[in-house]
């Protein structure tokens, strides 16, 4: 936490648990031989994915609407409806995918 900023600092302060829970789940490595060559790409995707929700997260939960200007929300309500949704469906699909892992 040395390099990190006082936005990073505050979050750990605030929410230690879940700043040791994104620690955790860190990076995903480049190639992982257990997996097969989609299994691979899967998991990089997986790995970005996760990174980036988790600054969006980490925005809007610290900055997020101080940071826009009154002009921005108009033009990126589209974006963040979007993403709203999309994250409720991949939500949804995820759930389903982990109960679907665990069938015999």
């Amino acid at each position: 936490m040395a390099s990190g900023t006082d936005e990073k600092a505050a979050f750990v302060l605030e929410q230690p648990r879940q700043a040791l829970r994104e620690v955790r789940v860190g990076p995903v490595c480049g190639w992982d031989p257990r997996l097969s060559t989609a299994g691979n790409r899967v998991s990089r995707h997986l790995g970005m994915l996760l990174d980036d929700l988790a600054r969006m997260a980490n925005w809007m939960r610290h900055r997020g609407r101080g940071d826009l200007a009154m002009g921005d929300r108009g033009v990126l309500e589209p974006g963040f409806l979007r993403l709203a949704g999309e994250a409720h469906v991949v939500a949804e699909l995820t759930e389903d995918f982990v109960k679907e892992i665990h069938l015999p």
